[in-house]
């Protein structure tokens, strides 16, 4: 029998192939480990809304890990394990930052996520406000996003000016290793300091009564770093960045050929 009693995976890159998709495979093995008794927690960037929308389809446990740890929610009991909260203040100064330079912003909540630029494609939990008196309940993480590299690339000082408790989570890989792509649609991730994946995996191991050498994680970006620090046993993908190799126990093979399940499979002995 293994010694783990819970699998922490990431979605973008890891969970999800390049045509976004989970696989039949991948599914049926996060459904056995289920049958074990074995929680396996889907842990993201991403919003609530769309988290628990993906851990429900592949029949994971019910409870995330969203807004890079921002938001840890339990949703069979409908119970907020931990929700983080960025002042608004803080959030007035980035809105109106944002509507002045043409940035795309998204604010996650738990419940909604709430932009300031109208959608190219629609997303059902995405609200489009004109001002900050139309946010219900607390805002965990902000998203930006722009194709503009060089204010991009000074994103992260500006907003810790603003706001020294905000922490860059996630950034485009071209932000982080300075590269400029032209027309590069980038990103950032904040969330107020000390919420990072890592912190949410220990708020769920101390819900559940367990500890971090009975984890297992799984991811491939450089918000994943944290949590492979924590756990007992870090997986890298085939199609991870060199960052998160480095840091990993092991390396399986890419998003696009079943990597989790591979892993998985080979460590809990499912044929």
């Amino acid at each position: 029998m293994s010694k783990y009693k819970i699998v922490f995976i990431d979605i973008d890159g890891t969970l999800i192939n390049e045509k976004q998709k989970v696989t039949p495979r991948t599914k049926k093995v996060i459904s056995k480990l289920k049958e074990m008794g074995i929680y396996v927690v889907i842990t993201s960037g991403r919003n609530s809304y769309q988290v628990r929308e993906l851990s429900q389809s592949v029949n994971a446990s019910s409870i995330i890990i969203a807004s890079n740890g921002a938001e840890v929610y339990d949703y069979e009991k409908n119970l907020t394990i931990h929700q983080a909260e960025i002042p608004i203040p803080t959030l007035q100064n980035i809105f109106d930052f944002c509507n002045t330079h043409n940035l795309k912003l998204y604010l996650n909540s738990q419940y909604q996520r709430y932009i300031n630029l109208k959608d190219t494609i629609p997303y059902p939990e995405n609200i489009l406000i004109s001002s900050l008196d139309e946010i219900k309940g607390k805002i965990s993480q902000i998203v930006i996003q722009s194709t503009n590299y060089n204010r991009m690339l000074v994103l992260k000082d500006y907003l810790h000016s603003l706001n020294p408790d905000l922490e860059n989570t996630n950034s485009s890989v071209s932000l982080t290793n300075n590269i400029h792509i032209p027309n590069e649609s980038l990103f950032r991730d904040f969330t107020p300091k000390f919420n990072t994946k890592s912190s949410g995996v220990a708020k769920v191991l101390e819900y559940l009564n367990l500890n971090p050498e009975e984890a297992i994680s799984l991811g491939d970006s450089f918000n994943d770093l944290s949590m492979f620090e924590l756990t007992g046993l870090s997986i890298a993908m085939g199609n991870a960045i060199e960052e998160i190799k480095e840091a990993s126990d092991e390396i399986t093979l890419t998003n696009d050929e079943d990597g989790v399940a591979v892993a998985l499979e080979k460590i809990f002995h499912i044929d």
